[in-house]
């Protein structure tokens, strides 16, 4: 296989992979055609350039998507906004998790892609408190009425010290 030819292959598992397309799809459009979309495709325009590529030429593509790159829409990311791939092994368990998040914060976000979505967990991540900070910040009271109604099943029965009675003297 030649180098070229290996690269293409290479950029179009990677595109793939960034615009969710199913391998129905692949097979569909084709690697020569995948080939001449991958500069302009993404996950939010994967459907219209694959209804594209259905009906035309790998060169008709070639020529649409230099226009596209050549208007503001279609125009590539600069290099501070490069895409990158990653891949994981997730378990059947692991995988559910994933999953649900990532739906949830699609749904949350408004996000429509999955890197989107996993972006957003990534931050609340990050912004989030632990619970002990959580619990720190919004006061006792509120903390244990939070597990309560959280738990209802569970009986709580926590009784607040007593304050310290011993005072220092200035003697």
């Amino acid at each position: 296989m030649r180098r070229a030819k290996a690269r293409a292959l290479i950029r179009n598992h990677e595109v793939v992979g960034n615009a969710s397309i199913s391998a129905a799809q692949f097979k569909e459009i084709g690697w020569t055609k995948l080939r001449a979309l991958a500069p302009v495709l993404t996950h939010e325009n994967a459907k219209q350039w694959s209804s594209l590529a259905a009906t035309k030429t790998r060169a008709e593509l070639e020529q649409l998507v230099k226009q596209s790159a050549s208007s503001s829409e279609g125009a590539k990311p600069d290099s501070s906004t490069a895409a990158h791939t990653w891949i994981f092994k997730l378990y059947d368990d692991q995988n559910e998790t994933v999953t649900v998040a990532i739906e949830k914060a699609k749904k949350t976000s408004g996000a429509e892609c999955n890197s989107k979505a996993l972006d957003y967990i990534c931050i609340d991540f990050l912004g989030g408190n632990s619970l002990a900070e959580w619990m720190k910040k919004v006061g006792a009271e509120s903390a244990l009425k939070a597990l309560k109604d959280a738990s209802p099943e569970i009986n709580f029965e926590i009784a607040a010290s007593e304050p310290s009675t011993a005072t220092a003297s200035a003697d």
